[in-house]
């Protein structure tokens, strides 16, 4: 008997040593998700993130803070990727980092940082994974209005999908009840090399094109307004990212 649990110990430190390719251990991984404690760890960079399930999707419940380089409102382009923190002027992605803007809003992304030399979609899922972990993918417009619907349409889903109160929000912040546990927060967007709308309009990117010109459809919301907005925007302009689960 002692011989035979032996040798199932042995087979049980091979198995460990060699691993199993069909399921990598997340140490390997770029990123772990943990379902049960609903969190996502994003290993490019250690950021741990709140997800949450809404409906039949997973979405992230706070803004993507990944953040490889970093440069100040004045470079703008719709060619080259550019990062941004709301208020920051400069190249040094540590000073960026410090900043109280970052941590609570995370980073501003044009469309080449969040699809580099990427075409756009309008599939569920979008299959377009861009600036996202792996095992998460940037949202088309289709999948945002998947969200909407499952909260009641557009006209309510705003206030459901926004975080409560004027921590973050400037008042009135409206019908704010944050039902979804989405915490959907005003990181505000580059316009015009200028950072406009913190803390009163959120806007997050889709991968879906629109029209001749091929702008870019976005989800937007503000704090005197329950429902959401559906607006196109060039690809020059800069704004924050919520990923979906593949």
């Amino acid at each position: 008997m002692k011989n035979f649990l032996f040798v199932l110990i042995i087979m049980a430190l091979v198995v460990s040593s060699c691993g199993n390719d069909e399921n990598p251990s997340p140490i390997n991984d770029e990123s772990f998700t943990d379902m049960e404690a609903l969190t996502l760890t994003d290993y490019r960079d250690d950021n741990i993130y709140k997800i949450e399930k809404i409906g039949d999707q997973v979405w992230m419940a706070e803004n993507l803070k990944y953040l490889p380089s970093v440069v100040g409102p004045f470079s703008q382009s719709d060619s080259v990727a550019h990062y941004y923190v709301y208020d920051y002027d400069g190249t040094d992605v540590a000073a960026a980092k410090s900043t109280e803007n970052y941590n609570n809003y995370g980073v501003m992304y044009n469309w080449n940082a969040i699809n580099p030399g990427g075409t756009g979609s309008e599939a569920t899922p979008s299959g377009v994974r861009g600036i996202c972990p792996s095992g998460w993918h940037l949202p088309s417009y289709a999948e945002w209005e998947q969200l909407f619907n499952h909260l009641g349409g557009t006209n309510e889903a705003g206030g459901k999908l926004k975080q409560k109160g004027t921590t973050h929000w400037k008042s009135p912040n409206w019908e704010a009840t944050n039902q979804s546990g989405f915490s959907g927060l005003p990181g505000g967007i580059l316009w015009s090399q200028s950072f406009i709308y913190l803390k009163n309009r959120g806007n997050f990117w889709s991968v879906t094109e629109e029209g001749p010109y091929k702008d870019v459809l976005v989800y937007r919301q503000d704090n005197d307004r329950s429902e959401v907005l559906k607006r196109s925007f060039g690809k020059e302009m800069a704004m924050c990212v919520r990923c979906v689960m593949d």
